[in-house]
């Protein structure tokens, strides 16, 4: 099957953030681009202010306001493909050019476009977790789920999730990739002193507590253990990370690398994580991961190998196994390093929009009648089991 080529592609995404879905779609729009593609990316620039009946939310608008300096950093201030910033409260057919595919990032953007028009091209759907466990409404969700079209998968159990709750057994299994000119690193040795890494979240799906208790209990085997982290917020006044912490807010990407090799193991410590991107940045900088069985990490982590998977909120399984990591020999934390290093090298963006390329041919075909083949199928075989 021959892939398309000179596609037209609108993606559809709410209001712009330092999100690793954002950071994704750019990614994959602009690998896109590349491959001789017509890309748009739409999405919301008007963000409304929360009510005085959300105190809560309300004051993190202002924190945020507060720390950007009125500027709110978003994945979109800048692309190679084109942005398309709507005022309004969601994106209209009016505001979308012409193309062969339109394709929904969250459950909102997926419901927007089903009224749209056949001109607007496809119907699809990137399914990058289960959306029931961020909020909103839940019937809504479940509907906007069984919308009929293409079903695009970050990893392996949201094609299972899709399966099993929603029917449908068709999906496209879509990884994210890694941006591997800036983040592959040579080969290298563990550092002194030594040190763990973390991307923080204020969310309590993102595990910062149990994370910060597992280095404070690994720390009584490692005195010298120290962490590095990064994030889109200010630590919560409730979290109070081991010392010493050092901790950067809303980084360039340029500055990723830094962060990641600086590092001697990575925790994902999330209860619940579509993908997990950072911990796969983190395997392209030669960086074991340990990271909770939340999901997506199971899809690029080689237990043992590459790093470990420990149950969601285990803190004591947690910081034993980065006492593992921290304190085997040199040739056994080398030998951990590159095999995620190598792992990591599957997943490219370029590889990405391949998939999507066949699988848009797929459903074409489909449509005509046609049997097709699965477009996955070519990239499994150089997969890691």
């Amino acid at each position: 099957m021959n892939p398309p080529r000179d596609l037209t592609i609108n993606f559809v995404c709410t209001q712009p953030s330092l999100s690793g879905a954002c950071k994704a779609t750019k990614l994959l729009a602009e690998a896109l681009v590349r491959r001789g593609h017509r890309v748009h990316i739409l999405y919301l620039c008007d963000r409304p202010w929360p009510s005085f009946s959300q105190p809560r939310r309300l004051l993190r608008h202002l924190r945020t306001l507060w720390e950007s300096g009125g500027n709110k950093a978003h994945h979109f201030e800048s692309s190679t493909a084109t942005l398309v910033p709507v005022h309004g409260t969601r994106v209209e057919a009016r505001d979308v050019p012409e193309a062969d595919i339109s394709i929904g990032i969250m459950w909102e953007t997926r419901e927007w476009i089903e009224s749209w028009p056949a001109s607007k091209g496809l119907k699809a759907y990137i399914v990058t977790g289960d959306e029931r466990l961020r909020g909103g409404d839940t019937a809504r969700i479940e509907a906007v789920h069984r919308m009929p079209g293409l079903h695009l998968a970050v990893a392996s159990w949201v094609q299972r999730l899709l399966e099993e709750h929603y029917g449908i057994e068709d999906s496209t299994l879509l990884p994210n990739g890694v941006e591997q000119d800036l983040l592959a690193s040579p080969s290298r040795g563990r550092g002194t002193p030594p040190t763990v890494g973390l991307m923080y979240g204020r969310s309590p799906l993102k595990g910062a507590q149990v994370a910060f208790d597992a280095i404070r209990l690994a720390q009584k085997q490692v005195p010298a253990l120290q962490t590095i982290a990064f994030g889109a917020a200010s630590l919560h006044g409730t979290h109070h990370p081991p010392e010493p912490f050092e901790f950067h807010l809303r980084p360039e990407q340029e500055q990723l690398p830094m962060i990641y090799r600086r590092a001697d193991c990575w925790l994902l410590p999330s209860t619940s994580e579509g993908f997990g991107m950072p911990g796969l940045e983190a395997a392209a900088s030669r960086c074991p991961v340990i990271a909770t069985r939340c999901g997506g990490p199971a899809d690029y982590i080689r237990e043992g190998i590459s790093g470990h998977l420990v149950d969601v909120g285990d803190v004591p399984c947690m910081a034993q196994r980065l006492v593992d990591v921290l304190t085997c020999d040199a040739a056994r934390w080398r030998s951990m390093s590159d095999a995620g290093h190598a792992i990591a090298s599957k997943y490219t963006w370029d590889c990405s929009a391949s998939i999507l390329e066949q699988a848009i041919q797929a459903r074409r075909e489909r449509s005509q009648g046609s049997q097709v083949a699965s477009p996955m199928a070519a990239q499994l075989e150089e997969r890691p089991a």
